[in-house]
């Protein structure tokens, strides 16, 4: 799977065959930063939603400070 343009943008490899541990950092940083957004911005499953609600109600049941 090829990459846009857009994602390696100022992340291209230096003139060498081994990249650094930083640059390995920024590249995977950029790459899951991407994903995330990407999850972010869909709307959830109905199904998880309900868990969601479920598990904050009883989350307020056993903690009432956290109203």
């Amino acid at each position: 799977m090829l990459a846009s343009h857009d994602l390696i943008e100022g992340l291209e490899l230096p003139n060498t065959l081994t990249p650094s541990r930083t640059h390995t950092t920024l590249v995977i940083g950029n790459f899951l930063r991407k994903l995330y957004s990407d999850s972010l911005a869909e709307d959830l499953p109905q199904r998880l939603q309900t868990l969601i609600a479920r598990l904050e109600a009883a989350g307020r049941e056993t903690r009432p400070d956290l109203r």
